[in-house]
């Protein structure tokens, strides 16, 4: 403890208090300056505690969400560092290749694939670790219901904040409806084509501007057309100006729609 005693003029005290006070005065200085520069420091200190808090806070909801997100849209996602090992799958990625979300990280690019179809997208692996951005169709073998898969795959570069790459982001959405659907219409499309070509009759398909876009052989071979030559015709040059003087009323009725 200390005494601070303040006077107009130090010779009105007596000799040993204003000795005593003016030894004491330094001390008291440092200790007042301390003072306030710890509450300064402790208050800061407090301030920066609230915000480091609210903003860990907030990094907290955004990540969350943006799990939720990448849980429940429809596709397989994959996190890879640059030596190919899984950093994040979503359950939907982590289960389609017989993983858990848990047991998959760390886990390298052929321990998920295999060995041949990591062997199969070597390159595009590494042009995707060299910045470039990959997209490829494959087909996988789904360990939830043992069939195959079409996949769209895209690869994205990951870089870190110097701009390089650190590894890699993989999307693959499951178009096995599309492709099903795809391969179902072509081969409607070639049985039509097929029973078209064979029937006892001259068939030909034209648009409005009456420009022939589908005939069928016995049609092209009766007018003397290949069906490279006849093809993208107008009708008047297969049929004749004359033929055609007299059937475009019947054919402008029927694109009005009219029977």
């Amino acid at each position: 403890a200390f005494v601070l005693a303040l006077a107009a003029d130090p010779a009105d005290l007596p000799a040993p208090i204003t000795q005593q006070a003016l030894s004491a005065f330094p001390i008291a200085v440092v200790l007042l300056i301390t003072g306030l520069l710890t509450s300064y420091i402790v208050h800061s200190n407090d301030s920066r505690l609230d915000e480091v808090r609210r903003l860990g806070e907030a990094l907290a909801a955004e990540k969350s969400q943006l799990a939720q997100i990448a849980e429940n849209i429809p596709a397989l996602i994959f996190h890879g560092d640059r030596d190919l090992r899984c950093r994040y799958a979503n359950r939907r990625y982590a289960e389609f290749f017989g993983f858990t979300p848990e047991n998959i990280i760390g886990k390298n690019v052929a321990d998920i694939l295999g060995e041949e179809s990591a062997r199969a997208i070597h390159s595009k692996l590494q042009s995707v670790l060299s910045g470039e951005w990959v997209h490829y169709n494959a087909v996988r073998r789904s360990a939830v219901d043992g069939r195959n898969h079409h996949l769209d795959i895209s690869f994205v570069p990951e870089h870190d904040e110097s701009g390089k790459v650190a590894g890699f982001y993989a999307l693959k959405l499951d178009v096995t409806e599309r492709h099903l659907a795809e391969s179902a219409l072509a081969d409607s499309e070639a049985h039509l084509r097929l029973v078209a070509e064979n029937v006892p009759a001259m068939i030909a398909y034209n648009d409005r501007d009456l420009v022939v876009r589908y005939a069928n052989r016995r049609y092209l071979e009766f007018f003397g057309f290949d069906r490279e030559s006849g093809v993208g015709r107008h009708i008047r040059d297969i049929i004749g100006a004359a033929a055609f003087e007299k059937a475009e009323p019947l054919l402008r009725q029927s694109l009005a729609g009219e029977p």
